[in-house]
């Protein structure tokens, strides 16, 4: 009888509350999990886990018993009285508990019949495994090899499940070995085990040095090998898993996909024009080609099927937009179609624009665009202006020598019959003002603007309306006074109309063009200030709602917006009423969700600029919650691969996972770009209000200067680094040397760390430039021997890495490798890197 037999039955008890769908319950199960097992008897967990792993009679309790084991086993925990001391609670127990764990689930592997249960071992396995490191389990990878030789397809399947997991455990075979054991993996009978091994060999690849890499190409045919069966079974579920396992390969491995590309890009286009296979399945097909074409564009632009075969596809999506009532009768915009078929169609076309530029692409696209213009279905005219939005930024060389034709081709739709056909030309015409301005604004603006703005009083069909404003916004940022002017009154009779509309987000949108044309008209906004100025502070003052956030949102923001136009001789009478109204919301704002939030920060900044000096008094209630955003930590979560995400973090909420280990990790990128926009209003409160700002410059810097290292965000480093010279200048303005300078050298030894191993250039340039700033600011002698000798050490390991990149360019030009679109984008790579250097 095993010596865990007794305390597994009692923790068993345990592990029911654990499961306990009354939260009370479960949070005294967890307490006590911790308090009286994982802390006064580690080892007596382990073992018990581990016993009922593996011999326990309920699948149920045998699955979460593994998922229990991996958690607790590398849990970190005090091991003494200095708080800094924490191990995991697997390096606290003894080696003799260790092999008895091992042993269990040695056995388990096995023995186990389930097969959830099985995929739940094997990555607690994988766990332990990557943990103690690959020479520590003697007994696994004699374990493994039988495992992948044996009869019973679920052991198979289990060996291929770690390796895929632990690739380094296979370091030490040859690739002609490794090629052969994969190899008839691939040709397996079972399709479980088929898949098991493509996702195997990919971690193998992705864990091979570039040197070890060529010699696993002949694997590449049987690997795809591994898709069609499972597309002919009717096996999506397993078929997307494939391909996702493919596109891993294809971001970091692409070129050797070169010898297989032909019969991939065949097959993925089949797949994606399968109109009876699931939109997932059918996207991920396409993203495998779209992440080859990002990644190797040129091997991409050399084979001449790719673009012929992938764009028809992609316009073929496009146009499976279907109409609905509710599209037209919503009362809040959002984006809940993105993952629909029409929408992935539009990103996936812009990307490869984006990806293979003009030359390969534009030919194929204007096959099919014009006569998708000219069908009598609507949503063949809406997927061609949408195309001709997409592919916009990509061919913009080309598109803009024909700039008016194009012009001329898509402005008759905004008239066209059907709303939504008329609501993708607002788009159009949208995103053509970005990409192709200022050529646009400049020579077409007549025809543009007397299409565009007509569209705007469309009252029946709020959507178009509201589109319509929005694409003025595009139009306005990049068009010059002289162009807007003789719209301005036009322009301003039709926003005032919609800001008086019944739909919110018609008011909302109609605040934010009002904002962007007044930024443009500067003065010239005079005028309309008696009309407009008090509408937006009504709305301030009245619409105190929860429903209306948003726009009073927009309201402060266009408020603020018009400010800066008119200035501040025409604001004044207003300040005082502004101040105290966007206080009063700065005091309202009390959850995380609140949209309001980052519209004050950026509306007190603009009224910082304005105000100058005279701001500093309002310091006191606009620094708080800008520094407590500045110094947030991310949001992280870490769910099983079988974890339904959506159900505790939405995407609507900001999460985004990716699956790594077997596992999903999870971050929320909405909390990242409130960081971002913290910092950057820092920066700009230190370099306008100057010695006004000195109060908060230790509490800044000690916020800003880690943050060089903030991985997760390169707005955030760069914005950093962009404010603290600002900062160190407001100390320098008030006359305060020595706090400047006792400061400083903290900061000096930070900057010259990052330089010494930052590899991303366009950082690298800012940091250059910020560290000089600040050198300047703190003034001559402020570096001391040893600071200088750490900054030319960072500097000759920037340089070192600049001339292996330039020999790695020189050999792939002599290797004749790249084309004519590749050496432009190492030119640009050249440029910045010779900047920084």
């Amino acid at each position: 009888m095993s010596s865990y037999e007794q305390t597994a039955a009692l923790l068993k008890g345990l592990m029911s509350n654990l499961m306990s769908t009354d939260n009370n319950v479960r949070s005294q199960a967890e307490t006590a999990l911790n308090s009286e097992w994982r802390d006064v008897q580690p080892q007596t967990l382990l073992g018990s886990l581990a016993f009922l792993v593996h011999r326990d009679n309920e699948a149920t309790a045998r699955a979460f018993a593994a998922v229990l084991l991996r958690r607790i086993a590398f849990q970190d925990v005090k091991a003494g009285d200095n708080k800094e001391d924490e191990r995991t609670v697997w390096s606290l127990v003894p080696n003799g508990v260790h092999q008895a764990v091992k042993n269990e689930l040695l056995g388990a592997l096995k023995d186990e019949t389930d097969r959830g249960t099985r995929h739940k071992l094997c990555d607690t396995i994988s766990e332990i495994t990557n943990n103690e490191g690959e020479n520590e389990w003697a007994d696994l990878l004699p374990a493994l090899y039988a495992c992948a030789q044996d009869g019973n397809a679920s052991l198979r399947e289990s060996a291929y499940r770690v390796f895929s997991s632990c690739p380094y455990l296979l370091s030490g075979q040859s690739p002609d070995s490794v090629n052969s054991a994969f190899g008839g993996a691939f040709q397996d009978g079972d399709a479980t085990v088929r898949l098991a091994a493509l996702q195997a060999s990919v971690q193998y690849i992705l864990a091979a040095t570039d040197k070890q890499r060529p010699a696993l190409a002949p694997m590449m045919p049987q690997m795809l090998g591994v898709l069609e069966p499972l597309q002919r079974d009717g096996d999506e579920d397993g078929l997307t898993e494939a391909l996702s396992a493919l596109i891993e390969a294809a971001e970091e491995t692409p070129k050797l996909f070169r010898a297989v590309l032909d019969s991939l890009v065949t097959f993925a286009t089949a797949i994606g024009k399968n109109d009876a296979l699931e939109a997932t399945t059918r996207q991920t097909a396409m993203e495998l080609l779209v992440t080859l074409a990002e990644s190797a564009p040129g091997m991409c632009r050399k084979n001449a099927q790719f673009c012929q075969q992938i764009v028809p596809v992609c316009l073929q999506m496009m146009s499976s937009i279907e109409d609905d009532e509710e599209w037209y009768t919503v009362e809040t915009l959002d984006d809940s179609d993105n993952d629909e078929n029409h929408v992935f169609g539009e990103q996936t076309l812009d990307r490869l624009a984006n990806a293979l530029g003009g030359k390969q692409l534009l030919p194929v696209a204007f096959n099919y665009i014009p006569q998708m213009l000219a069908s009598s279905e609507w949503n063949q005219r809406h997927a061609g202006l949408m195309a001709v939005s997409s592919i916009g930024e990509g061919c913009l060389k080309i598109m803009r020598n024909e700039l008016g034709k194009i012009v001329h081709m898509v402005v008759p739709f905004f008239t066209d019959s059907h709303p939504r056909v008329r609501y993708a030309v607002c788009n159009c015409i949208g995103q053509m003002a970005t990409d192709f301005a200022p050529k646009l604004q400049e020579e077409h603006h007549a025809a543009v603007l007397s299409a565009l703005i007509p569209v705007m009083d469309q009252t029946s069909v709020p959507r178009v309306q509201t589109h319509a404003a929005a694409a003025m916004v595009n139009f306005a940022e990049e068009a010059t006074k002289q162009v807007l002017e003789p719209y301005l009154d036009t322009l301003f009779e039709r926003l005032l109309a919609m800001l008086n509309g019944s739909k919110r987000y018609v008011q909302e949108q109609a605040i934010t063009t009002i904002a962007t044309i007044a930024d443009n008209a500067q003065a010239k906004f005079n005028k309309y200030y008696s009309t407009i100025m008090p509408m937006l502070l009504n709305v301030l003052a009245q619409a105190t709602d929860h429903d209306h956030r948003l726009l009073r949102g927009k309201a402060m923001e266009c408020a603020t917006f018009i400010a800066l136009a008119v200035g501040k001789d025409v604001f004044a009478p207003d300040i005082p009423r502004v101040i105290e109204l966007l206080t009063l919301t700065q005091q309202s704002v009390t959850e995380a969700d609140d949209p309001q939030a980052s519209y004050l920060q950026a509306s007190w900044a603009r009224l910082c600029k304005l105000m100058g000096a005279e701001f500093a008094p309002i310091l006191p209630v606009v620094m708080p919650p800008l520094l407590t955003a500045a110094k947030q930590q991310p949001d992280f979560a870490v769910l099983e691969a079988d974890e339904d995400a959506e159900t505790g973090y939405s995407a609507e909420d900001g999460w985004e996972f990716a699956n790594i280990g077997g596992q999903q990790i999870g971050i929320r990128t909405t909390l990242l770009e409130e960081k971002c926009e913290a910092v950057e209003l820092i920066g700009t409160y230190a370099r306008d209000l100057g010695t006004g700002f000195v109060p908060y410059a230790a509490e800044t810097l000690e916020t800003l200067v880690p943050l060089f290292k903030f991985y997760f965000h390169e707005g955030v480093r760069v914005a950093a680094a962009a404010a603290v010279p600002y900062v160190l200048t407001s100390v320098k303005l008030a006359g305060d040397d020595a706090a400047l300078r006792q400061v400083w050298s903290h900061i000096c030894d930070c900057y010259t760390a990052v330089l010494a191993t930052e590899e991303d250039d366009t950082f690298t340039l800012q940091l250059f430039n910020s560290f000089a700033e600040s050198l300047s600011a703190v003034g001559a002698n402020s570096m001391t021997p040893s600071q200088l000798e750490s900054l030319a050490s960072a500097c000759i390991a920037q340089m070192t890495k600049y001339y292996k990149r330039m020999k790695d360019r020189e050999a792939a030009r002599a290797a004749e490798e790249l084309d004519e679109d590749d050496e432009e984008q190492l030119a640009e790579e050249e440029m910045l890197e010779g900047l920084a250097v």
